[in-house]
């Protein structure tokens, strides 16, 4: 199952986002609690403009305690670190946003194509 999420994850990266969703959908069909799959499935929401269904996933609160457990177990996740600070901006902690956002882009690491939350702290 872990070729099929993959599969998807290099789907998402590269923009091709309706085969990614089909291959989130079917790591969870198998799997129901992949976290990595759900975790994408709603970076996936998200960026096709579905934010009920996004948040039906869980709420922030919920997700940014999942975030800070995956990075306690891989601190390198930069996509959770990425989603942790895109988490906390919705909550108005844009410090902390910052923060995560920094740790995300640093060397080493891999942000999916079209996610540009970080951007806006710069300009």
């Amino acid at each position: 199952m872990n070729t099929v999420f993959a599969r998807g994850f290099a789907a998402h990266r590269d923009g091709r986002l309706s085969e990614a969703e089909r291959d989130y959908k079917a790591t969870l069909a198998a799997k129901p609690f992949h976290v990595d799959a759900l975790h994408y499935l709603g970076v996936l929401r998200h960026q096709q403009g579905q934010h009920e269904e996004a948040e039906a996933l869980g709420r922030i609160d919920d997700a940014i305690e999942r975030f800070r457990n995956a990075l306690t177990l891989s601190p390198d996740l930069s996509p959770a670190q990425y989603n942790l600070g895109n988490a906390y901006s919705l909550i108005g902690r844009h410090e902390d946003a910052v923060d995560a956002f920094e740790k995300a882009l640093r060397p080493n690491r891999t942000i999916p194509r079209g996610t540009t939350s970080a951007t806006r702290f710069y300009r």
